[in-house]
């Protein structure tokens, strides 16, 4: 287990780890600016991405806050009918990322976003937060 404090801009501890971080099937996704103890951060790069610390090492996108505030880190990884990797985004975040964490993330995966600002308005939550997983 790898445990970690995120904070806003102002110190505010940032509610859940759905807003800055997601495990992709090849990347994880995540704000590291937000971790302000430097020894955590370094811990949870090391684990995603060593292969001596992890089965499956991940190539890290390191979202800014203002990614995190563009709902960047609600997103999920799905498989589609041809078992290929999927990222389900809201369309705030498609439009929210920077262009070379884009850029990275559409030459590994397929793109599927839609605007459900909505309720990302009205109900808190986006489209990580509306699929159900089953494992």
């Amino acid at each position: 287990m790898v445990t970690f404090t995120s904070t806003t801009h102002s110190g505010t501890p940032i509610y859940h780890t759905n807003v800055m971080f997601s495990i992709l099937s090849s990347h994880a996704v995540v704000c590291l600016e937000s971790i302000q103890d430097l020894e955590e951060r370094e811990k949870l790069i090391r684990e995603l991405s060593s292969p001596e610390l992890n089965r499956f090492p991940r190539r890290i996108v390191d979202i800014t806050l203002e990614e995190v505030g563009n709902m960047c880190g609600n997103i999920l990884c799905v498989l589609d009918n041809a078992e290929e990797p999927c990222i389900i985004m809201p369309s705030t975040a498609y439009y929210g990322f920077s262009v070379e964490n884009r850029d990275e993330l559409e030459a590994n995966y397929k793109i599927i976003h839609s605007d459900v600002s909505t309720i990302e308005k009205i109900g808190g939550g986006s489209a990580r937060c509306m699929v159900a997983e089953v494992f």
